[in-house]
C-alpha cells in the first residue's frame, strides 16, 4: 500500500513537499514517486529522491522522512552534500568538508548534477580547496 511522505525541498526556502512511498520495514519508506522532482532545476533542491529508502517519523499523524538508509541514485553521496551545503547556506564544518572530499571532487568535474549551478553551490565550491 502507498503512503504520503513529507520530504524537505530547498527552493528559496526550506519547505516541505509530499511523495509517495511504500512501506518496506518498521519507520523504514521507499520513496517510489515525486511529481515534482526536476533534476534539470539547479534551484530546486531536494533531500530525498525516488529509490531511496528512508527512515521516517510520525509527527501528527502525517509521516516525515528523517534519515536515508540506502539509495539506487546514482551520485548519491553528491545529493547529499548539495542538501547539506545549501540548507546551512554554504557554512559546513571542516569536518563535512573532509568526510564529502571526493564528493566534492566529483561535482567539480560533473556537467550532469545540475544542481552544481545552484548559487550557493557555486559559490561554495569556489571557496572550497
Amino acid at each position: 500500500m502507498n503512503v504520503e511522505i513529507w520530504t524537505k525541498l530547498i527552493d528559496g526556502v526550506e519547505v516541505s513537499v509530499k511523495v509517495i512511498g511504500k512501506k518496506i520495514g518498521k519507520d523504514m519508506y521507499k520513496i517510489i514517486k515525486n511529481s515534482y522532482l526536476d533534476l534539470d532545476d539547479s534551484t530546486a533542491i531536494w533531500e530525498f529522491f525516488p529509490g531511496d529508502v528512508v527512515v521516517c517519523k510520525k509527527k501528527g499523524g502525517e509521516l516525515f522522512a528523517q534519515s536515508l538508509v540506502n539509495s539506487i541514485i546514482k551520485d548519491r553521496e553528491v545529493y547529499s552534500m548539495i542538501f547539506l551545503v545549501v540548507s546551512k547556506n554554504g557554512e559546513i564544518s571542516d569536518d563535512d568538508i573532509e568526510k564529502f572530499r571526493p564528493e566534492i571532487k566529483k561535482l567539480k568535474e560533473s556537467t550532469d548534477i545540475k544542481q552544481k549551478l545552484h548559487p550557493v553551490i557555486k559559490t561554495w565550491l569556489k571557496k572550497v580547496k
